[in-house]
């Protein structure tokens, strides 16, 4: 390699600053700005390659953990039929999905609709769940219900920060994020994060799995964090990849938000149902918490027919899920040893993605295997030019990404 390669990764290498899986401060403190161009806009501004730049016409895209076996032919059979619906509201599908993920978790049902009434629900139930168009929409709503006159967001870090960014990016705002690095294997600091919350605090946030590294906390112990939250703090669990671990619903806290007066759950059909285009997503948490967050949200208006058909057939499509699962566990052990074996740090991973630290920068790797027609996520996003995040692939992409990959990192 050249000298003007080995100075460019030293630059980025001391930009990268701390391992990407550990850091060495108790956490990092951000406010508006100082948080200019960092956070959840960072992967906005990443630019993907048109088709006309690539040199085949279905390029392998695995960068924004996207199913790549597409969704369910129900859910796609469903969304078709609902399009002779798209004149009409669809108000009457959001109960029935709702009720559909009511019986799910085991809630009381609602009852259907009167009128066009946009109460949650007309039952006094101390718990709730509430439709939006993905999850996103949905802490958006947190963020601004929770911190529109100021306080602490706590973020593992790196992780789905889109909460904290939400809450930076208001106008005059007084909010502020701390983000407290993983542990070495990792895994999320829960001890630092609890350490991290103050008399100023109101949202702690956690992903399981955590995105972007792909791996889940322990029940037990994530239990444990989330009861010694004070009360008065909202915490937050982004279940967006539970469904692609082994036992989902025996992982899943939402039995523990269903009881509690604090915990929000999240989720999203977009990664293991694939319904990523058509924007649906849900949470479940105390009625008086999701009350809150509803007056910072578009509401029933933010879904479609299109999407809700699709979700309440991949809900019934088990075989689908299972396939899905299945799909992602064995290119995750493929993606994961070739990266090894090529010498970088791999977190360990049960999602949808597999995350790696190099000793130098990886944009030369991105740049070529884009040039190849594959799309992986560099560590730009979350200010970590050294690592990588590559989704899952169907065995053919799989099998084509660490052949490139070979044939570039054996140069």
């Amino acid at each position: 390699m050249n000298n003007e390669g080995i100075n460019r990764r030293r630059l980025l290498g001391a930009l990268a600053g701390t391992s990407a899986l550990a850091g060495t401060a108790a956490w990092t403190c951000l406010n508006a700005p100082t948080a200019h161009g960092r956070c959840f806009a960072n992967w906005e501004s990443e630019r993907i390659p048109a088709a006309t730049e690539l040199p085949t016409d279905a390029p392998i895209r695995i960068l924004l953990n996207e199913n790549p076996l597409g969704c369910s032919p129900k859910a796609t059979a469903a969304a078709i039929e609902a399009v002779s619906r798209a004149h009409y509201y669809p108000f009457d599908l959001s109960v029935k999905l709702a009720n559909q993920l009511r019986r799910k978790h085991n809630m009381p049902l609602m009852p259907e609709p009167v009128g066009l009434s946009s109460k949650i629900s007309p039952s006094e139930d101390s718990h709730v769940l509430t439709l939006a168009g993905g999850s996103s929409e949905l802490l958006f709503g947190i963020a601004h219900a929770f911190t529109s006159e100021g306080g602490g967001i706590i973020e593992a870090d790196p992780s789905y920060q889109a909460l904290g960014a939400f809450a930076l990016k208001r106008p005059h705002t007084k909010a502020y994020v701390k983000r407290v690095p993983l542990l070495p294997d990792g895994d999320a600091d829960l001890d630092g994060m609890l350490k991290a919350i103050d008399s100023d605090t109101k949202v702690v946030v956690i992903n399981n799995p955590n995105n972007p590294t792909g791996t889940a906390i322990e029940t037990a112990r994530l239990i444990d964090f989330l009861e010694k939250i004070p009360e008065q703090v909202i915490a937050v669990v982004d279940e967006a990849y539970i469904d692609f671990l082994d036992t989902p619903e025996q992982r899943s806290v939402i039995p523990l938000a269903l009881r509690s007066k604090n915990i929000v759950v999240t989720r999203t059909f977009s990664k293991i149902h694939g319904l990523a285009g058509l924007r649906v997503g849900y949470a479940i948490g105390p009625r008086i918490v999701i009350e809150q967050m509803q007056n910072y949200r578009v509401g029933s208006f933010s879904l479609n027919q299109c999407g809700l058909a699709a979700a309440m057939a991949s809900l019934e499509d088990t075989e689908f899920q299972i396939l899905s699962r299945g799909v992602a566990k064995e290119s995750r052990l493929r993606i994961t040893e070739c990266l090894k074996e090529h010498g970088f740090k791999v977190a360990r991973s049960d999602a949808a993605c597999v995350w790696a630290e190099s000793d130098s920068s990886i944009l030369p790797l991105v740049e070529k295997l884009a040039q190849r027609g594959i799309l992986i996520a560099s560590g730009l996003r979350w200010e970590r030019p050294n690592c990588l995040r590559i989704s899952v692939a169907t065995v053919a992409q799989t099998t084509k990404l660490i052949e490139s990959m070979d044939e570039i990192l054996s140069v």
